[in-house]
């Protein structure tokens, strides 16, 4: 509203929405050939990688519309270039038998298709808050740079994802359920720890990082007023990326699908309650981690409790005090 660009940037987000779709089908491929490193190079590409580098080296005047025009551009352009770089490559001389669709297509009905909301509200989960805020443009753009560095990290953990669901889903073709659990601790515990030691380093830092790479104070200052938030729920949207692989291979149902629907319906809650009482910005900034903590809450909650060894297998109590100490070193450096 009131916003000169917008029918510009408008038609710009509507094209990035296109060019997203020929991402995933390139990103797909890749995976279906288990490209790991090439296709999660695609992916951090396209999830921010160009609007991070419109953001530190912009090649004209900095505006959400000249943003989401690099970012389109850039997306149309690798996907392009790799698709047409696999055509090329992938070559089959033999001639192969005509394939019948009655099964792929009962299996696309009734497994693929209740998921095909799951990456739609994948994107949605972070343009909620943004869109809640579409009559304060520059608090949505920084809330936009904030919610920017949390999916950098989930694009990190994309590796670790999409492994744990190739050995799933051979474990639980045959039947191996047993070592599906340990796999499942395994992944649980390695990035319980890792998103954990994360924080203890990134929240201290997380200020000074912000002025080093914005350097505008009311850029930093507007950027850190939400970070200083999203960043606790860096540990649960850690849990949903790592385990929601696994929970796909394990389950027939769409639990991640129903955990995306739940996390959404609360970020809408949560503001609702708390724009009266806090102030509009205020209620999204709590709204977007209470999303991301309902993500964690009810993957874990779909594993339930048998797939959990007791808490001292975790050795939470070392944890959180080595995490602690770290925090605590890197409070006194970043002060001094």
């Amino acid at each position: 509203p009131d916003f000169g660009d917008g029918p510009s940037l408008a038609a710009w987000a509507a094209a990035l929405a296109m060019v997203t779709i020929l991402e995933f089908i390139v990103f797909t491929s890749f995976l279906s050939e288990r490209r790991i490193v090439l296709a999660n190079a695609l992916e951090l590409m396209s999830v921010s990688g160009f609007l991070l580098l419109g953001l530190t080296w912009p090649l004209g005047e900095l505006t959400p519309t000249g943003l989401l025009r690099l970012q389109t551009l850039g997306v149309l352009v690798i996907c392009a270039a790799a698709l047409i770089a696999r055509l090329q490559i992938r070559r089959r001389p033999e001639v192969e038998p005509v394939p019948t669709w009655t099964e792929p297509t009962r299996a696309f009905a009734t497994y693929g298709l209740p998921r095909g909301g799951i990456t739609g509200l994948d994107v949605a989960i972070i343009t909620i808050g943004p869109w809640l805020l579409r009559t304060e443009p520059a608090q949505a753009g920084y809330l936009l740079v904030a919610l920017m560095i949390v999916q950098v990290i989930q694009a990190c953990l994309g590796p670790i994802t999409q492994i744990a669901s190739i050995v799933a889903a051979s474990l639980v073709g045959r039947g191996e359920m047993a070592r599906l659990k340990e796999e499942v601790q395994l992944v649980l515990g390695g990035t319980l720890y890792v998103a954990t030691l994360a924080l203890a380093i990134l929240v201290p830092w997380s200020g000074y990082l912000l002025a080093f790479w914005l350097r505008e104070p009311e850029f930093v200052a507007g950027v850190h007023y939400y970070f200083s938030w999203v960043v606790w729920g860096i540990l649960p949207i850690a849990l949903f990326q790592a385990l929601r692989g696994i929970i796909e291979m394990r389950w027939f149902a769409p639990w991640n699908l129903y955990t995306l629907l739940s996390a959404a319906s609360v970020q809408l809650l949560v503001f609702v309650v708390g724009q009266g009482l806090y102030g509009r910005a205020a209620a999204v900034r709590a709204a977007v981690v209470a999303t991301f903590w309902t993500l964690g809450a009810l993957t874990l909650g779909v594993l339930d409790t048998s797939w959990w060894r007791p808490l001292r297998y975790w050795g939470i109590g070392r944890l959180i005090g080595v995490a602690a100490a770290v925090a605590l070193v890197n409070r006194l450096l970043a002060e001094q």
